[in-house]
């Protein structure tokens, strides 16, 4: 998370750049939620 908020003050002038990498972390974020969930749903059924 700090390499990420240096990130964003490092590209602090390419918008273009913070939003792709805005958008990233909020789809890693979302897809290892879902994994998370995923893996204790089998983990119930067996």
């Amino acid at each position: 998370m700090v390499i990420f908020v240096l990130y964003l003050v490092y590209n602090k002038n390419d918008i273009n750049t913070i939003i792709k990498v805005i958008i990233r972390n909020i789809y890693y974020s979302v897809r290892n939620y879902l994994i998370n969930i995923f893996n204790n749903i089998e983990i119930i059924i067996n």
